[in-house]
């Protein structure tokens, strides 16, 4: 049995929706793709994952192609608002490939990318030190929504330190584990690896920036980043940065063990996605428990 556990969107709660909470303009749109277009060095496994806003387009189509325009074997599966791809046989190394999907208005989209010389097989990401900091600015006058007392709140971390797929392909997610109001940990925000550091904030590789209503900022928080490569799979971390969105940081203590990383029951990448969360929940709430007795 497979228990699938999802987070809890944010969006509904942190946008100003004028249309009364009907579904966004790019509905059905292809929103994410992995690999990205023109991406190299991609392990040689054969797995395409589109994502697209909502739903999938209606009779999905994909076509993989070779350098020499020759369709690639595979299994197509939807899987939610996702198509995955899965060639028969692992790809050649360092050739060009083609991916073709149809989208919602009938037309199809396209990327590229060329492979390297590895194959990743059942390896994830690994070496990920999770949440290094975490800030927040009032938002002020210049409020999306007119909420002079929402928080714009920056969590930053390291890169992981190696997996088979590029820094590119990879997927840091992250979660309010503790807050107003919070009774499991909330996804906020989420952002692909990048090519270079930026410099975001003291040692951090990579930061993200996201907005939280003044109901949702009013007291402490707490804050987690996950990474996730295009098949799910993680490496689990317990790290929080808490910070008081009223009065600046606060520091508090941490003292539950990662939990072991468990192989993934599947290749798809939701799946795998569960686990990895259902881990990471599963120690909070062992933490939670222990601090209350």
């Amino acid at each position: 049995m497979v228990v699938v556990l999802c987070s809890t969107s944010a969006a509904a709660q942190e946008t100003c929706n004028e249309d009364a909470g009907g579904p966004p303009q790019d509905f059905g749109q292809l929103i994410e793709t992995f690999p990205s277009n023109n991406a190299r060095e991609i392990p040689r496994d054969g797995f395409v994952r589109f994502v697209y806003r909502g739903r999938v387009p209606p009779r999905p189509v994909m076509i993989v192609r070779d350098n020499a325009m020759a369709p690639v074997e595979g299994t197509l599966t939807v899987v939610g608002p996702e198509l995955h791809w899965q060639a028969r046989a692992s790809l050649r190394p360092q050739e060009r490939y083609s991916v073709t999907a149809s989208d919602i208005i009938g037309g199809t989209s396209e990327v590229v990318f060329t492979t390297g010389s590895t194959v990743a097989g059942d390896l994830g990401p690994t070496g990920f030190e999770g949440a290094l900091s975490a800030t927040s600015e009032r938002s002020g006058a210049t409020d999306i929504c007119g909420d002079e007392n929402a928080r714009s709140i920056t969590v930053g971390w390291k890169f992981a330190r190696s997996s088979p797929w590029p820094q590119t392909e990879l997927t840091y997610v992250v979660f309010e584990t503790r807050g107003p109001g919070i009774n499991g940990p909330i996804e906020r925000a989420r952002d692909r690896g990048r090519l270079s550091t930026t410099p975001c904030a003291p040692n951090a590789d990579q930061c993200v920036s996201f907005r939280l209503s003044s109901a949702n900022a009013a007291g402490p928080a707490c804050f987690s980043v996950q990474v996730f490569d295009p098949l799910g799979r993680g490496v689990s971390n317990t790290v929080e940065k808490c910070i008081n969105l009223d009065a600046g940081n606060y520091f508090y203590g941490c003292t539950v063990r990662p939990q072991p990383r468990r192989a993934p029951e599947s290749r798809r990448g939701r799946w795998a996605f569960a686990a990895a969360t259902l881990a990471f929940v599963v120690a909070v709430g062992a933490r939670r428990r222990r601090s209350s007795r």
